[in-house]
């Protein structure tokens, strides 16, 4: 699967990498329902999401905020 992985964000254009993988919210309830916790979802402005691992607490929040910028960088060739 490794191999996989490489072949693909090496080769793949940015949207046909995003075609092929599934949206944060579907990984994110297919996650939660493998380890057994509650769907908690909770919508914000701006097409935005929290989505909860276990209790709604604000004790400990880790704001997690992705991009394809890493793999962008990755299939960069370097400067001579």
């Amino acid at each position: 699967m490794d191999t996989v992985s490489r072949f693909m964000t090496s080769h793949a254009s940015m949207p046909q990498l995003q075609f092929l993988s599934p949206s944060s919210i579907e990984t994110y309830k297919a996650w939660v329902d493998r380890e057994s916790l509650p769907v908690l979802v909770d919508d914000l402005k701006h097409d935005g999401r929290l989505l909860w691992l276990g209790q709604r607490t604000f004790s400990q929040v880790l704001l997690y905020i992705h991009g394809a910028i890493f793999i962008e960088n990755g299939r960069r060739k370097p400067r001579n």
